[in-house]
């Protein structure tokens, strides 16, 4: 199965757009991918709980930092190892995620 990891925390309206989103993707789908949604779990364990996510493949972890769209992306990257960003490529890397997808600092993900 397709496994996709998430950054909750990129983006303008993040992280409720971004979970909505995810929770609406995975419903429509007929779950046929999993998430992996990555950010700060103080900000997304209560918009989550506002879900049914019964059934669905969405697990999430939690990701201290946050590279913000201010953040200069070389020193953010190396700055932030605990950031949602980071985590999340690294998840690529390993081979625990296929793919990444933020809507965060487009400079600090290449």
């Amino acid at each position: 199965m397709l496994t996709i990891a998430v950054d909750a925390m990129g983006g303008d309206n993040a992280p409720a757009c971004v979970i909505e989103g995810t929770v609406q993707a995975l419903q429509e789908s007929g779950n046929r991918f999993a998430v992996i949604l990555i950010g700060q779990s103080e900000k997304v364990e209560p918009l989550l709980a506002g879900y049914n996510l019964s059934g669905l493949n969405l697990r999430f972890m939690h990701a201290p930092e946050v590279v913000t769209m201010d953040d200069i992306p070389a020193v953010a990257v190396k700055a932030k190892q605990e950031s949602s960003l980071v985590r999340g490529l690294r998840l690529c890397k390993a081979k625990e995620a296929d793919a990444f997808v933020s809507a965060g600092n487009t400079g600090a993900q290449m």
